[in-house]
């Protein structure tokens, strides 16, 4: 199940790039498989590293692990992948009627 956490998290993250694209009237496809795949690779390395730090102790230590893991990952993808890519969307946005006002 931890792992199928990086495939929902990539998905909301295709989800979220296509919407701002679409907005912003760029190639929509694109954005959403770049998206994904950058939400992919953040949230597997992290979830390598837990797994890598992780020595289990009992079943409880367990579970709280996991659950912190996945919170961690889903932080790891907002702060590196939705924060910035949400700054890039509105910079080109800018970017856009500035030309279309000095046309």
């Amino acid at each position: 199940m931890t792992r199928m956490i990086s495939w929902f998290l990539a998905a909301a993250m295709a989800i979220w790039f296509g919407v701002l694209a679409y907005r912003g009237n760029r190639r929509w496809v694109l954005w959403m498989v770049g998206g994904a795949l950058i939400s992919l690779v953040v949230s597997t390395i992290v979830f390598g590293l837990c797994e890598a730090v992780f020595i289990p102790m009992s079943h409880k230590d367990y579970v709280v692990f996991r659950i912190e893991s996945i919170a961690l990952q889903a932080l790891a993808v907002v702060f590196f992948v939705g924060i910035p890519g949400t700054i890039v969307h509105r910079r080109i946005r800018s970017s856009g009627r500035k030309n279309n006002d000095q046309s």
